[in-house]
């Protein structure tokens, strides 16, 4: 799925992150994100946001 990504058209990726994406725990998923960015060598850039997972609201105010 990674090559796919890599080579694909899909611009955007958002991820989300429970806890601080700048903690020493988070260095990995955050090399292996530039790396995926890396990969991407044709088309337009290949863009990963992270977000905080606290905050989003997927089931809404129940």
């Amino acid at each position: 799925m990674i090559n796919k990504i890599a080579r694909g058209k899909v611009e955007d990726i958002y991820v989300s992150v429970h806890g601080d994406i700048a903690s020493p725990g988070k260095q990995q998923l955050l090399e292996n994100a530039k790396a995926l960015m890396r990969r991407r060598t044709q088309g337009a850039p290949l863009n990963i946001i992270f977000y905080d997972a606290s905050s989003a609201d997927v089931w809404g105010d129940a």
